[in-house]
């Protein structure tokens, strides 16, 4: 069969017949929960119960599966870790935009007044035009927006099954305008199609819009609810590319069994609110008539007036009769109407009205403890005792509360790995994350710092000044440790490789304790300390992998911070490990132990006695060379004073042989040298 406009509009209208009568209660429901005339403890048990199981806004908790196996290598290690941090914020970053809390608290006000409450996602991509450098314009995503929307059970609509895993189609109803119809779709309506009217007539006609999402053609689909044409306003493929493919999350609190048709919790006791309402409005009614009224004759009317208006402490004089003459005192002339019959009844109304408060209370669970109501005569662990008892109940519901956020937290999560970028992860979360290309350049870097280190004439070169030498900082090389925001970007959008989990934290129970807090972490010192001690004396490693499960349940058991109990389990493994490598080692016979101690006794002694021999071989060996050079030092000494003592020697008798040169030529010649020759004339002797 074709699905086709006319098919999708029967679907809506089995649907409609379907739930009919949930219709019918939701509505009852909604207008006992606005009821001002009576006795509304409706009213007062939602506000309670909405206070009760969410009291905070609830933080994402972002953690990569299998962390510890990629702890072996470095960069995967701190790209799983990195991939955390920034779902984790930008999760933070929408759910405190967008008013999380309240619209969470929106959806559970729903589900407990009408039997459903339903959260939609909605990706809105901002589209603007661009022009290039060639003035070319072409549309561009330049900005990502993630709404939430609380819908009501009559904008909510979905197949009919078993059970929430059955549902194959989802659909939520728009209420558009003329204007709003053919700016979203292009379509012109006619006044017929706008059927929807907002209250009075004078006001503004809407339209029905339905988006609906078909799973087993993965398409989007919106149909005008009015239209006589077989024709789609608009259909398009799987936007969001989810798992899960609905962008949306229920909460029913209580259903039938047989089928996902919600039933409100009201309706378990209706009619004991009923009989409230009619008992409490009977009281207020009889507590009207019940009246203090004086009866007296006549003649005493104006003494009886002036006793009745009297104020407190004013004396009154009353003209009574003579009793002396035969007449009677005050008392026998003034009377009262009885009174006792409606004061009776007005108590027992009062107990049955207790009554009928308890009889809702056991079967809502609400507690004493949990309206503030207590016994002054109970003891502290009394009241302590009954608290924990009265929650237990409620621990269900805030177990399906927080299922919901954690839903609601993945569908968000999924949109943004798919659809986001690194530019506006980076503004969103503060992300200071390296590209490939700024990798690359450190590489390349380190790589040119290499190649001058291994080669000699480089290294020379870069000493005289001749090449550059490019520093690399320690920074830098942190950087190489770091996922860049592509290989982020490609992780998120790669299912396989998406192995995070997502948790939330958050008080949801208005009934935390200091003083239980505190007996909680001693708990978690204690029971840590014991474990620690118990896995010591333990020498099998097949009982030691058999311990560790154990132990993990001993502190998953205590309630404390999800991620101090993590912290705990992972160095507890990492003992663990530790432990069974020492264990697994083989252990060496305690004589072999003894003779190598011995051995290495004996070669250290060796050892030491040839460090002393040798020192005591350079000592002499340092003293003989001293000698030596000492003896050439003076064998030098008198070889020099030898040759200059010949040339003396030499000198003296050149002088001898020139002054015997100089006799002879004065002889011969007759002339007077003295005379002759100026200047001073000295004989070398």
């Amino acid at each position: 069969m074709a699905k086709d406009a006319f098919y999708w509009k029967r679907q809506l209208e089995n649907f409609k017949s379907d739930n009919r009568a949930y219709f019918e209660q939701a509505s009852k429901c909604l207008e006992a929960y606005c009821d001002h005339k009576s006795y509304n403890i409706f009213y007062s048990n939602i506000q309670l119960l909405k206070a009760y199981l969410l009291t905070n806004n609830p933080k994402p908790e972002v953690e990569r599966r299998f962390l510890k196996k990629a702890s072996r290598n470095k960069l995967q290690y701190n790209t799983y870790l990195e991939l955390a941090n920034i779902l984790e914020g930008a999760l933070s970053y929408y759910t405190d935009r967008e008013d999380f809390l309240v619209k969470l608290k929106d959806v559970i006000e729903a589900a407990k007044k009408t039997g459903r409450g339903v959260l939609w996602v909605t990706y809105e991509p901002i589209i603007s035009q661009v022009a290039d450098e060639l003035g070319n314009i072409t549309e561009e995503i330049t900005g990502r927006e993630l709404k939430l929307d609380a819908l009501g059970y009559e904008d909510y609509a979905c197949s009919t099954s078993v059970n929430k895993q059955q549902i194959w189609w989802k659909a939520r109803r728009h209420l558009l305008g003329k204007e709003e119809l053919k700016e979203q779709f292009g379509y012109e309506a006619t006044d017929d199609e706008l059927n929807f009217t907002t209250g009075k007539e004078s006001e503004r006609k809407l339209a029905e819009v339905w988006e609906i999402w078909d799973k087993t053609e993965k398409k989007r689909i919106y149909i005008l609810a009015k239209c006589t044409r077989n024709e789609f306003l608009k259909e398009n493929d799987d936007p969001y590319g989810i798992e899960t493919f609905f962008p949306c999350v229920d909460l029913t609190p209580l259903t039938n069994g047989k089928n996902i048709i919600p039933i409100p919790e009201y309706e378990l006791y209706r009619n004991k609110a009923v009989q409230l309402n009619k008992l409490s409005a009977k009281a207020d009614k009889l507590e009207e008539k019940i009246n203090y009224i004086i009866t007296t004759d006549k003649t005493n009317q104006d003494n009886v007036a002036d006793m009745a208006n009297a104020a407190e402490g004013e004396i009154v004089t009353l003209q009574t009769p003579n009793p002396i003459a035969g007449g009677a005192d005050m008392r026998s002339q003034v009377g009262f109407v009885p009174i006792e019959q409606a004061v009776a009844l007005a108590e027992h109304r009062e107990l049955k009205k207790a009554q009928l408060k308890q009889d809702i209370y056991d079967i809502t669970g609400i507690a004493d403890i949990m309206r503030g109501q207590t016994d002054a005569q109970e003891t502290a662990t009394a009241q302590q005792i009954k608290g924990v008892f009265g929650t237990m109940r409620f621990q269900d519901q805030q177990k399906q509360v927080q299922e919901f956020v954690v839903s609601v937290y993945e569908i968000m999560a999924e949109i943004i790995c798919e659809n986001w970028d690194a530019e506006t992860l980076a503004d969103l979360t503060s992300a200071e994350l390296p590209t490939e290309q700024e990798k690359a350049e450190i590489q390349a870097k380190i790589a040119t710092l290499q190649t001058i280190k291994a080669n000699p004439q480089y290294v020379q070169a870069a000493q005289q000044g001749l090449i550059q030498v490019p520093q690399v900082t320690k920074d830098e090389y942190r950087v190489l440790e770091q996922p860049s925001w592509e290989n982020i970007l490609q992780i998120m959008r790669d299912e396989k490789l998406r192995n995070y989990s997502i948790d939330v934290q958050s008080s949801a129970t208005v009934f935390d304790d200091v003083q239980a807090q505190t007996a909680s972490v001693q708990q978690l010192s204690n029971t840590f300390k014991d474990i620690v001690a118990s896995a010591a004396t333990i020498q099998s490693p097949a009982v030691i992998r058999g311990y560790i499960p154990i132990a993990k349940m001993q502190l998953m058991n205590i309630k404390c911070g999800r991620a101090i109990a993590k912290q705990l389990i992972d160095a507890l493994e990492d003992g663990a490990e530790e432990l069974e490598k020492q264990i697994s080692q083989p252990k060496e016979n305690p004589a072999v132990q003894l003779e190598q101690q011995n051995l290495a006794i004996k070669q250290a002694d060796l050892q030491r006695k040839f460090m002393a021999d040798k020192e005591e071989a350079v000592k002499s060996a340092r003293e003989f060379a001293l000698q030596e050079a000492e003896l050439k030092g003076r064998l030098i000494n008198d070889a020099e004073r030898n040759r200059i003592k010949v040339l003396e020697e030499q000198r003296k008798r050149a002088e001898l042989e020139a002054q015997a040169a100089f006799k002879e030529a004065e002889l011969a010649a007759k002339v007077n040298i003295d005379t002759n020759i100026p200047g001073e004339v000295r004989t070398l002797e």
